[in-house]
């Protein structure tokens, strides 16, 4: 697969539609291999557009970007994937997880950080300032399975890179969590993984109460969640710790 990236320096480039440089990767079974890069500072749109076609391009990964540029490049097959931030090496590691998990499918699984290794440990206010993300597939009447717990025994604060990657690697869906940083949504977004935030109670509480919320069941005096932008699902949220 093409991937065409915006990059700024070594980072995403904030603003697809005036980026300066684009870069071109393949990825094939996990393998990143660069192909290309060029300066695009002085191109139009249209001039953006046949790059990508000459390239070859089937998805483009970039920050923000107008609904115009992204019309345009749904309308040339080209699958964008916005709200991406961070170091290129980084989001491409997890991008191309993602691809090996899609490619693979199987049960959706929710990630939820906690302050401890079980189910009926409490919601940790934080991603990235939390020392265990509980891996669970929903399991409906037959109650919800718990296939990882990702810590190693780190302390709170680790890197939430790394975090970011595991979790597609755990073919992770959706993170539930109190709140997010703009560095870990951006990775998350990569990864696809859908971010929900304001999330709080224990660990089994919130998971029914995502699951309810997602159906149109709202729970009494409940506060639903409510979405990052991981995944490109939802709106984009500011400041907040990583």
């Amino acid at each position: 697969m093409r991937v065409a990236v915006t990059v700024f320096g070594s980072t995403i480039s904030p603003l697809c539609d005036a980026a300066r440089r684009i870069m071109l990767v393949e990825i094939i079974d996990g393998e990143i291999r660069r192909l290309d890069e060029q300066e695009v500072g002085g191109l139009d749109v249209s001039g953006r557009l046949m790059l990508l076609s000459k390239w070859g391009a089937r998805a483009l990964i970039c920050g923000a970007i107008s609904g115009f540029l992204r019309h345009a490049l749904d309308g040339r097959g080209v699958g964008v994937y916005p709200w991406v931030t961070g170091e290129v090496d980084e989001v491409l590691r997890v991008f191309a997880a993602r691809i090996a998990r899609e490619a693979e499918g199987g049960p959706e699984r929710i990630a939820v950080t906690a302050t401890g290794p079980s189910l009926e440990d409490r919601v940790a206010p934080s991603f990235g300032r939390c020392s265990h993300h509980l891996v669970v597939e929903p399991g409906g009447a037959r109650g919800d399975k718990l296939v990882e717990v990702i810590s190693d025994g780190l302390q709170p604060g680790w890197a939430c890179t790394e975090v970011a990657h595991r979790l597609v690697l755990a073919r992770v869906n959706v993170v539930l969590t109190g709140r997010c940083g703009p560095n870990a949504q951006g990775l998350l977004a990569a990864g696809g993984v859908e971010v929900v935030l304001g999330v709080e109670g224990q660990v089994v509480d919130a998971i029914r109460l995502f699951i309810q919320g997602r159906r149109g069941q709202p729970a009494p005096g409940a506060t639903r969640g409510r979405r990052g932008r991981g995944g490109g699902a939802g709106r984009r949220r500011r400041g907040g710790q990583r």
